[in-house]
């Protein structure tokens, strides 16, 4: 678990940096307009994906959680766990 918040921040860092970076060229190529447009796009997408693939935790403990997602991945990775 540790290992996973450890990913997460660093490609969150990442991104941010790279949207930092990024933003100064978006803005002179497709306008304020069409930068709000695409991150507008992005965020309709994000609210999709989550609402359509990610799984409801609440209510649940961390080894019920875990449960629910090995078992999402198939039978064969749940076999090779308990082996």
């Amino acid at each position: 678990r540790g290992a996973a918040l450890s990913i997460a921040a660093v490609v969150n860092f990442t991104m941010n940096v790279v949207v930092t970076t990024v933003q100064p060229t978006l803005l002179s190529a497709i306008t304020p307009s069409g930068v709000f447009f695409t991150y507008a796009v992005l965020c309709v997408v994000s609210i999709l994906f989550v609402v359509g693939v990610v799984p409801e935790t609440k209510g649940k403990t961390l080894e019920e959680i875990e449960t629910m997602l090995v078992g999402r991945r198939g039978g064969k990775m749940e076999a090779e766990m308990h082996a």
